[in-house]
């Protein structure tokens, strides 16, 4: 029995003092998240990269899986090219033309970036008119790079998508 305690000694003393303390495991995770905030800042900062929703939830209904369907915010080179699957309320329907989806190409209006360190979010606003419709755009991203983009139209109830941005070159893998 004493050779046992012996034993479970020279293996859990030795382990316990390599491991690291809380306050050291803290520091590690801190210095992680400020890395991919600063990631995630440069990413913006560039003008190339691609939003992809996972889902949206429109004002009047429950969260709607977009994972078979295509969507995407792409900014490249000072353009943008916009497709979201809309599923809420159209308020001003132009007759049986009217899109369904929200679609754009070409250079966004009021283009700014917002950059918040201490709660380590990034905020993009810009509108664009699509058809009779004006469109006003809201993508509030995380450290890691989740994105919540509001949707705000002069013709179509609100909608929020939640996805992730990323670089081009990784999002057309």
């Amino acid at each position: 029995m004493k050779n046992l305690k012996i034993l479970v000694c020279l293996i859990i003393v030795p382990l316990c003092s390599y491991s690291q303390s809380g306050s050291e495991k803290k520091l590690i995770r801190a210095e992680q998240a400020k890395l991919r905030y600063e990631t995630t800042q440069q990413l913006i900062a560039s003008g190339n990269f691609v939003f992809v929703a996972d889902r949206t939830i429109p004002t009047q209904g429950n969260r709607i899986s977009l994972i078979n369907i295509y969507n995407q915010i792409k900014f490249e080179n000072g353009e943008a090219e916009i497709m979201l699957p809309f599923f809420g309320i159209v308020r001003n329907a132009t007759g049986y033309s009217h899109n369904p989806a929200v679609e754009y190409d070409g250079v966004v209006d009021d283009y700014k970036v917002q950059h918040n360190a201490l709660k380590r979010k990034s905020t993009v606003e810009f509108s664009f008119k699509s058809g009779f419709e004006t469109h006003m755009v809201r993508m509030t991203t995380r450290s890691n790079g989740y994105t919540s983009v509001m949707l705000k139209s002069t013709g179509r109830s609100n909608s929020v998508y939640d996805g992730y941005i990323r670089p081009i070159a990784e999002a057309s893998n």
